[in-house]
């Protein structure tokens, strides 16, 4: 079985600049998991899931060398809690989005496509 015998050839799409309340409207009243985020030529820059809008409600954990005395601040650790934060107080596709989409081509087979 290819990915097009199953597909949904019909997709919603949203600009960056949507709302996180719009895409949650979307998302609800057209009983779908995920809207992808696509430029005014269409072109794909990322996509909005569920699972990202559940990252919202997730409080970030400070990093463990963000201490009040001064211990040293590691940058990847900053910036992790930094992406966090981002994502939580988020107000726009853009902002929340998932921007590393992994796509398929309609041909695929569904078994490969389960598989990534």
């Amino acid at each position: 079985m290819q990915v097009q015998d199953i597909m949904t050839k019909k997709v919603l799409t949203v600009r960056p600049e949507t709302t996180v309340r719009e895409v949650v409207e979307i998302l609800v009243s057209h009983k779908i998991s995920g809207v992808p985020v696509v430029e005014e030529d269409g072109s794909l820059v990322g996509i909005v899931s569920e699972g990202d809008l559940m990252s919202k409600e997730i409080l970030p954990e400070p990093p463990a060398e963000f201490c009040i005395l001064g211990a040293v601040i590691y940058y990847n650790s900053l910036r992790e809690f930094k992406d966090v934060f981002s994502r939580m107080v988020a107000n726009t596709a853009e902002a929340l989005m998932t921007k590393k989409v992994v796509t398929v081509k309609a041909y695929d087979d569904v078994s490969d496509v389960a598989r990534i």
